[in-house]
């Protein structure tokens, strides 16, 4: 689903809806306009944290879900370029950018 972004000062998050918590982000997070697949394993006795799974692999094309990559703008230089032979090593054909958000406006 859609990630909702709100204002915790002036928000709640809703009860009785387990997936809320994880549907739900601050609202200085708008701009990555956010959406989330989860996945819910049912099972029998409350509190048996043992017998559920730790993960669920799901199969998913990362050049269909990744449109860019932004790094930190506090990152050094050489972090930007892991990024990139990790994409590269993985098959991500995605553009890796230093991101430009510390920098001074330009009028």
């Amino acid at each position: 689903g859609k990630v909702t972004y709100v204002d915790y000062a002036k928000y709640a998050i809703p009860d009785g809806n387990t997936f809320a918590p994880v549907m739900f982000k601050r609202k200085s997070f708008e701009h990555e306009n956010e959406i989330r697949a989860v996945i819910q394993h049912e099972h029998k006795a409350e509190g048996d944290v043992q017998s559920l799974p730790l993960g669920t692999p799901v199969q998913v094309d990362l050049n269909e879900l990744i449109d860019a990559i932004y790094v930190s703008p506090r990152a050094p230089g050489w972090y930007a370029d892991l990024v990139r032979r990790i994409t590269n090593i993985y098959g991500i054909s995605r553009e890796v950018h230093q991101s430009q958000l510390s920098s001074d406006a330009v009028f």
